[in-house]
């Protein structure tokens, strides 16, 4: 028991430490407000009132929906809008424990049923991993308070299944949408039982970065919490989760055997045959429709397809992207399924839909761009073109918040979506430098998927308004709308001309799974042209009108299939009625809620929220100490103490750390007291270290596509002064205050990759690191250090394989220093080793690792403790030698070190989201004919 408590310590120790969204970036600029209620605090900036009035009117039903259904009172809850980001998301994280919800309305309708209010769904989604992860019961739930506010996180200890499974259920419970009520996400999951069948009981509650699905946990989740809670009781998900608090030391094995009274194995079996039975009936109900499946033409395995369209030469492109193969543009011939043509994209943030500029070499896609010092949480949704001739990206827009954009057939034109605050509207842009014109601007609705008529005379799109996603026709000139039949809560999606005009295609869910449909806009006539098994999107039909080419799922992926177009043998049913587009509910997408703004409450949020007692022990020392963790929801100012006791060295020591984010570059101060062993004369000293840090960085992406580059500078001022803790021993007083200015730079480009390449290749990784005393500060010494670290990522002639070359360059002066050379060392050497001169001031070093796949098991321990993604392994060589004064390449060739070896490695995941890699290091001195090993053991930070 006591193992596995300090297991539970342990793991919020670690994710307390983890980058997580508790540091998300936000414009410096917003002054940010708050209303409190008795369950919430609400943060928001000024100006953004209306969102915060959406939000707040929804708080009494979310907080009685999701607390009444597990059972639980949860602590007060934080929650954080963030209207600056084009992104649609939410999250929830733990240090401190907080939700965070997006202004951005959802851009693709498609995913989430028919929900009539997004904010309701990813509300309630958020507020019950809260509820879920922050449940306070039993022994360990009286202990927390001694442990801190935030302490009572056991259940995040729970696989991914059950993270997600209880979300994705609540949102489909509490609101009229969700993914229990979608069927791309149902077919989506039971495509998974085709070829070898669905992962193992470790695997579904892990993501994989190797192999499909990316959504596994939501996939899982919430089909295996649905099945836990049909076949043992509703309430079975909330006897769970409060079973686990209760018992933290048992995990979730021990709850979900406690709940169903056999082993999770068992469980998973029952599950398996109970979702064998659901994916034949679906397959029963596409096989008694006499309706074309289609052909596949193109399906790789573990390679899905975004979109495709026809080209002039009557052959189909499709946006490639999966997880063996570097992203593409593939031409395929629609007859044979030949690959005509590979043309490479590099990355690409689209935001799945491509269509070409009509001149023959663009495509035109909307694309997520962020904000150079937002780091990932602050960007803007604009166009890009992709020229399939020179490979060449370019962005388009900047800041105009577009998505799903299409242009006329005269090229004159460009239709999109354009997000306006909560909602987003129709827009018309002239050419790419003109602000967007709205066509359609309402609030409470929502378009996606626009395209013009071949004539350009009218506009086909989709129009949510309240639960139902419906096809219109918009007249580009005068915004009138219609309907092409009356609003249904089925949903359509996808929609466009046939080149005659005399036909609309589009996907729709009306037949329970995802098909294709056509409109024929004479006769009012609606066919259903395809009866796949588990989801069909994408309609494109041919130049010649004979053939329709479609995206069907298989194993969670998209394939292209073909399939004769005979609209006429496809009649379903003729639909008639009024074709107006049902109004919005503003009262509840636009309350007239009050907010009482006041700023932060300093007591509520800069109280501690971790202080946990801890041992740490290692060669040198026991220490004993207490952990201190606090900050604001917002991140904007946080803090951390680590206060010990060594026991060896009898010294209480302190490490604080402050940081501030209240301006772009994040500003940290840092002030610190330790005791450090120096050996002396054949003796052994303990030496306090006390000192401060003044320190500024900036964490920068400077480019996403076609390759990413993203940087990382810090700079900053550093005091230290030394003194002796044993009286038989005085540190020298005229070298004891030591003042420094220091900086680092790190710059990472990665190109596009295949996710399965071990190495980014033909990546580069640059590391610059500089450290200057200054007399004219106080310090008694004059030194220098300065670290050049270049690595260059090479491609292998087999697949997946890569070569790493690096070159560092290490020199310093002055005699009373000595820095670290940790960077510029061969494997198996120290600073201190006289061999090679790698004790002298000055280091080269020169590396080659090649690095191979061994296998992907994707197979792990238990319910996700521990999961095993990648076996690889490494062959290396070091090459490196020390000098002082100049460097004279032949003296350097003479002495260096060889050392030659190699590894074996694992990347896994711990308790489904902390990666980690580990192995073990064999390597070989060849001057001194020795041996030695390393054990590896990294931890994802």
């Amino acid at each position: 028991m006591q193992r596995r408590l300090v297991l539970i310590i342990a793991a919020i120790i670690f994710y307390a430490a983890l980058p997580s969204p508790s540091q998300a970036k936000y414009d410096p600029s917003w002054t940010w407000r708050t209303h409190e209620t008795d369950h919430f605090t609400l943060y928001y900036p000024e100006g953004h009132e209306a969102f915060a009035q959406r939000v707040l009117s929804l708080e009494n039903e979310v907080y009685t929906d999701v607390t009444g259904y597990l059972g639980v009172t949860p602590p007060h809850c934080p929650i954080v809008l963030n209207p600056g980001t084009d992104r649609f998301n939410g999250f929830y994280s733990p240090f401190p424990n907080r939700i965070s919800l997006y202004e951005t309305p959802y851009f693709s309708l498609r995913g989430f049923g028919p929900c009539s209010d997004m904010m309701d769904a990813v509300f309630t989604h958020e507020f019950s991993h809260f509820v879920h992860i922050t449940t306070r019961l039993g022994w360990y739930g009286k202990l927390s308070p001694l442990l801190g506010r935030d302490s009572t996180i056991t259940n995040i200890l729970s696989p991914g299944w059950i993270i997600e499974g209880i979300t994705t259920n609540a949102e489909t419970l509490f609101t009229d949408g969700g993914r229990g009520r979608c069927s791309y996400f149902k077919g989506e999951m039971l495509s998974f039982t085709e070829d070898e069948g669905l992962w193992n009981l470790s695997a579904a509650g892990t993501y994989s970065p190797y192999t499909p699905p990316e959504g596994r946990f939501y996939l899982s989740g919430y089909h295996m919490v649905n099945y836990l809670n049909r076949t043992y009781g509703e309430d079975a998900f909330a006897r769970l989760g409060k079973y686990q608090a209760m018992h933290p030391l048992g995990l979730t094995g021990e709850a979900l055997e406690h709940v169903t009274g056999i082993p999770s194995s068992a469980f998973y079996t029952g599950f398996l045959n109970d979702l064998l039975k659901e994916t034949q009936k679906i397959k029963a109900q596409a096989d008694s429709l006499e309706i074309p499946k289609g052909r596949v033409v193109f399906g790789e395995k573990d390679e899905g397809i975004i979109d495709h369209f026809w080209t002039d030469r009557n052959t189909l492109i499709a946006l490639r992207k999966g997880y063996g193969k570097k992203n593409a543009l593939v031409e395929i011939h629609p007859e044979t399924g030949e690959i005509l043509s590979e043309t490479e994209t590099g990355r690409l943030t689209d935001l799945n839909r491509i269509t070409p500029l009509g001149d023959g070499e663009n495509i035109l896609f909307a694309a997520y761009f962020p904000h150079i010092l937002g780091e990932g949480d602050l960007g803007d949704a604009d166009l890009a073109a992709f020229n399939m001739k020179t490979r060449e990206t370019r962005r388009l827009t900047r800041k105009t918040h577009i998505f799903s954009a299409s242009p006329s057939h005269d090229r004159k034109r460009i239709v999109a979506v354009r997000r306006n605050g909560q909602w987003n509207d129709l827009v018309l842009m002239d050419h790419f430098q003109a602000e967007p014109a709205p066509i359609v601007s309402k609030p409470g609705y929502l378009f996606e998927a626009p395209r013009f008529s071949p004539d350009d005379k009218f506009i086909v799109c989709v129009v949510k308004s309240g639960k139902n996603s419906d096809i219109a026709l918009v007249n580009p000139e005068t915004g009138a709308m219609r309907l092409l039949f009356p609003s249904d809560d089925y949903e359509d999606n996808d929609p466009v001309f046939s080149s005659d005009g005399r036909h609309i295609l589009f996907s729709s869910n009306r037949s329970g799974m995802w098909n294709i449909f056509g409109w024929d806009l004479e006769r009012k006539k609606l066919f259903q042209l395809t009866s796949v098994n588990y989801g069909a999107t994408c309609p494109r039909l041919s130049v010649d009108g004979k053939t329709l080419a479609f995206l069907a799922l298989h194993r969670g992926i998209n394939r292209v299939m073909v399939a004769p177009f005979k609209p006429d043998k496809e009649i379903q049913t003729a639909v008639m009625g009024n074709t107006t587009i049902p109004a919005a509910e503003l009262g509840r997408l636009k309350p007239d809620t009050v907010l009482s703004p006041r700023p932060m409450n300093p007591g509520r949020v800069y109280t501690p929220f971790l202080h946990i007692p801890y041992v740490l022990s290692d060669e040198e020392e026991t220490k004993a100490g207490l952990y201190i963790l606090g900050g604001d929801p917002l991140g904007i100012n946080a803090y951390s103490a680590f206060l010990d006791y060594g026991l060896s060295s009898r010294h209480t020591g302190y490490d604080i750390r402050l940081t501030n984010r209240s301006f772009w570059p994040d500003l940290m101060f840092g002030l610190y007291n330790t005791a450090n062993e120096l050996s002396f004369a054949n003796r052994n000293f303990w030496i306090e270290e006390q000192g401060l840090e003044l320190s500024t960085g900036l964490d920068m992406i400077h480019k996403v596509m076609p390759d990413s580059i993203a940087s990382k500078l810090n700079l900053g001022l550093r005091y230290k002064w030394l003194d002796s803790l044993d009286d038989t021993y005085s540190y020298p007083e005229n070298s004891n205050e030591i003042t420094s200015f220091f900086g680092e730079l790190a710059v990472k480009r990665a190109p596009d990759a295949p996710a399965r390449d071990v190495l980014p290749t033909w990546g580069q990784d640059v590391l610059a690191m500089y450290e200057h005393t200054l007399s004219g500060l106080g310090s008694e010494t004059d030194a220098r250090n300065a670290v050049v670290s270049v690595t260059q990522h090479l491609p292998s002639l087999f697949r997946h394989h890569g070569l790493s070359v690096k070159g560092v360059m290490q020199k310093q002066s002055g005699d009373t220093i000595r820095f670290d050379k940790d960077y510029s060392l061969p494997r198996g050497y120290s600073e201190t080793d006289t061999d090679g001169d790698l004790n002298k001031l000055k280091n080269l070093l020169v590396s080659a690792e090649y690095h191979f796949p061994l296998v992907y098991p994707d197979k792990g321990f238990g319910l996700s403790v521990l999961h095993f993604h990648l076996l690889k392994s490494t062959v290396f060589s070091d090459f490196g030698a020390g000098w002082n004064g100049s460097f004279s390449a032949e003296s350097w060739l003479n002495k260096a070190r060889t050392v030659v070896g190699g590894s074996f490695r694992a990347d896994a995941t711990l308790f489904s989201m902390a990666p980690v890699e580990m192995g073990v290091e064999l390597g070989y001195k060849l001057d001194e004919k020795e041996g030695f090993t390393h054990l590896i053991l990294m931890i994802g930070l």
